[in-house]
């Protein structure tokens, strides 16, 4: 007999394969796991904080949003979307010069500034700013490490010290692959 989390793991997975909205029905048992339970913190972040949008710059093809949240609270911006129309609002554009007005959103997810990549067109510090004009005042930043596992000891310590414009947040519940900040 499943468990209770099994069951409820199995319906996330076939809601995913039904939908082909993600490569979730590609992924080894460890890492559908690994979904389900970023699944649980996020919906309980988005239930914590009221979220009712959020904004996902430079996307590419990662699909945890769409585990949590409902496709009309999800706005993607990439120079190029790789995404099907049922995942969320997917706009092609720049994430430094957004097509959205100031302080839209209730949030943001934010999974890789770019710090170890040398020689890119603009700074970590000027992509973060582009990210916090996007999101509202006492607003959130998501930071997930979910498959940027490398750059997570360099990204957290230059978020960190963003202590001017971001507070971080201790919840009193956690998961090992995000970090959450305030907007101050």
């Amino acid at each position: 007999m499943r468990s209770i989390e099994e069951a409820f793991l199995a319906r996330v997975v076939q809601k995913e394969v039904d939908s082909r909205a993600s490569g979730i029905y590609n992924m080894t048992e460890a890492e559908r796991r690994k979904h389900f339970f970023a699944r649980g913190y996020l919906l309980q972040v988005k239930k914590y904080y009221g979220i009712r949008s959020i904004y996902y710059p430079g996307c590419t093809g990662e699909t945890i949003l769409e585990s949590a949240f409902d496709k009309d609270e999800i706005f993607y911006l990439d120079k190029v979307i790789k995404r099907n129309d049922n995942t969320g609002t997917s706009v092609v554009g720049d994430m430094l010069a957004p097509p959205f007005p100031e302080n839209t959103f209730d949030a943001a997810y934010v999974q890789d500034l770019h710090l170890h990549e040398e020689g890119r067109e603009h700074s970590p510090q000027e992509r973060l700013d582009a990210i916090l004009s996007m999101v509202k005042d006492d607003g959130i930043i998501i930071y997930g490490k979910r498959g940027a596992c490398p750059i997570w000891t360099k990204e957290l310590p230059f978020l960190r010290k963003q202590d001017s414009v971001l507070t971080e947040v201790r919840l009193p519940f956690a998961h090992e692959e995000f970090a959450i900040f305030q907007r101050i």
